[in-house]
């Protein structure tokens, strides 16, 4: 089964069915990680999803430039750490439930250099950013290692940089 999934319904639902099939998806996912995406396809002006992150997945930073985008956290705890245009961690949010004294949502909206990296095995995300959907030449910088070991020891580091660990 694929780690990518578009809704076919015309209002798109979500429930606790779904969400165990996301999760199933991603242990057996390559990457560790798999999604529905609620928008029809890449071009629509708004792409919203749901995202499974189990600790296998590896985020390499990347950003998206001349949109915003908002995370939120629907089950378990994730780390964001936002990078310069060196790759120095410049900061590193903590994000958990809304039932919970952490933050659950953040709101990126100046082309910054991210990553989602999970604390809590899984963890599970809404995300929605501004369409359409175009990988560019900017979308992951140099210095984010693209080797699978590198990047997380590079993630790991990152996080521990802000003492959020």
């Amino acid at each position: 089964m694929s780690s990518v999934h578009f809704a076919k319904q015309p209002f798109p639902l979500l429930d606790k069915t779904l969400i165990t099939q996301l999760k199933k998806d991603a242990l057996k996912a390559d990457l560790g990680r798999s999604r529905i995406c609620l928008h029809q396809n890449h071009d629509d002006p708004i792409q919203e999803m749901v995202i499974v992150h189990t600790s296998r997945s590896l985020d390499r930073p990347h950003r998206h430039e001349g949109k915003s985008i908002s995370i939120m956290v629907l089950e378990g705890v994730l780390y964001i750490p936002i990078f310069d245009d060196k790759g120095k961690v410049i900061n590193c949010f903590e994000l958990s439930t809304s039932d919970s004294e952490k933050p659950f949502l953040i709101r990126l909206s100046l082309g910054e250099w991210y990553a989602c990296v999970p604390k809590t095995d899984p963890v599970v995300i809404f995300e929605s950013l501004g369409g359409p959907f175009k990988k560019g030449a900017n979308f992951y910088p140099e210095w984010a290692p693209e080797d699978r070991v590198e990047l997380a020891e590079f993630l790991r580091r990152s996080i521990e940089i802000q003492n959020v660990t």
